[in-house]
């Protein structure tokens, strides 16, 4: 179970940087990949978290850990509206609409790759969530609910 074990490679590395953080604050200054990293990590942890392989871990630790992941990436910003708050904004905004966007808990998770440069799987993510979030729009605005409301903030995108 190759995803099992990058679960746990995700957890264990992630568990170390917030502990590094905690002690002496060094992700104001870490350079754009370490947000795409974690950006990365937290997908693959709520992948895992919402599949069917959910059965093999530690649900509440986990979840625990996404979250501490999201605040930890608002911490790598440099700039209001930057790409470390947006990424952190979009992965709160996936959690709190995991239930929308995932339909099957019982499927393996699956990786969709459109480009193979360095932060592929970070975009594709950004891509699959979008395409979703359309999905659920347009089936919104086919039946309109309450007040009228957007499903997902598609507004990060543009």
């Amino acid at each position: 179970m190759g995803i099992i074990r990058s679960y746990a490679a995700a957890s264990a590395l992630m568990t170390e940087i917030l502990a590094v953080d905690a002690s002496y604050g060094v992700l104001s200054f870490v350079p754009i990949i370490f947000p795409r990293m974690m950006w990365t990590a937290a997908y693959l942890i709520l992948k895992v978290l919402n599949s069917s392989y959910s059965e093999h871990v530690d649900c509440e630790s986990g979840a625990s850990l996404f979250h501490s992941i999201v605040a930890a990436i608002r911490r790598c910003s440099v700039e209001e509206n930057d790409l470390a708050i947006r990424g952190a904004n979009i992965l709160a905004d996936v959690w709190y609409r995991r239930n929308e966007i995932i339909k099957d808990r019982t499927k393996e998770p699956e990786l969709v790759t459109r480009s193979r440069l360095g932060a592929s799987l970070m975009f594709d993510c950004l891509w699959r969530w979008k395409e979703q979030c359309l999905k659920t729009e347009s089936l919104q605005n086919a039946n309109p609910g309450p007040a009228g409301k957007s499903s997902c903030s598609l507004s990060l995108f543009f």
